[in-house]
């Protein structure tokens, strides 16, 4: 059943990709023949770039990067739609940017709230209790948390221009999310111990930089999808202790880093 949910997935990607494909060589081609204004500088650009990834992010479910790829982009896009149809934004000037940049921020704080309003409360099959203790010596205990073998478990963390930095002490590290928009984070895993099997990690960053602190006698394979971007392992690695344990990092970087540290 899972696997087959996530081929529904990849071919709706596909499609959407391909769809998104004929629609900017069809509006190039009628720009180029004539038939409609100049689009050049406005499809061929950076912009464009983060709302057709961004697109394709909410099409593999990773809804807040994909919003935020698609507000960024659209934004920055607009002082070029201008110089294309000045009719069409008689408001919009050199200054765009620079006057209206603090809408972005408004947009991220929605964003926030949205997610954390009404992102849905898994119950996974496991039960445990979490403690996370963050670098100024704080704990935070989470009872009755969530576990799930193949996505993520209630140890989550999102950063949207911020960072943050954290130590997980629980005994056994049962995976979880971590996301980054325009900011930095890093997870420190070397006071806890994986489950036997595979346990995941979704890492997702767009403009930012993840840190992971692993010992170096953990079995590490990754999954993910960089665009731009780049996953690098620095550890000294040495035989693993329990071969049959495995972290596996999954997710997607853009325009990002991930480095992977003892």
């Amino acid at each position: 059943m899972k696997n087959k949910k996530k081929r529904n997935i990849i071919h709706c990607v596909g499609i959407v990709l391909g769809v998104l494909l004929v629609l900017l060589g069809g509006l190039l081609l009628s720009a180029n023949l004539g038939l409609i204004p100049n689009f050049n500088r406005i499809i061929i650009s950076w912009q464009m770039l983060l709302i057709v990834i961004g697109i394709l992010s909410v099409f593999r479910r990773h809804f807040i990067l994909g919003l935020c790829l698609i507000m960024v982009g659209g934004f920055f896009i607009i002082p070029k739609f201008a110089t294309v149809f000045p009719e069409m934004f008689p408001c919009i000037n050199e200054h765009f940017v620079s006057d209206y940049w603090s809408i972005l921020l408004i947009c991220a704080g929605i964003v926030i709230i949205l997610y954390w309003l009404v992102s849905p409360r898994r119950n996974w099959h496991v039960e445990r209790e979490t403690t996370i203790t963050f670098n100024n010596g704080k704990s935070y205990h989470f009872k009755n948390g969530k576990q799930h073998r193949e996505v993520k478990s209630q140890f989550s963390k999102f950063h949207i221009f911020s960072s943050g930095d954290y130590i997980v002490s629980e005994p056994e590290f049962k995976g979880g999310e971590v996301q980054v928009v325009f900011g930095s984070s890093e997870i420190d895993l070397r006071r806890t111990s994986l489950l036997e099997g595979d346990t995941y990690l979704e890492l997702s960053a767009v403009f930012g930089n993840i840190v992971l602190l692993i010992p170096e006698d953990w079995r590490i394979e990754t999954r993910m999808d960089c665009i731009f971007s780049g996953v690098s392992d620095k550890r000294l690695v040495v035989n693993p202790t329990n071969p049959s344990r495995r972290l596996v990092l999954v997710g997607s970087c853009v325009f990002s880093g991930c480095e992977i540290k003892f």
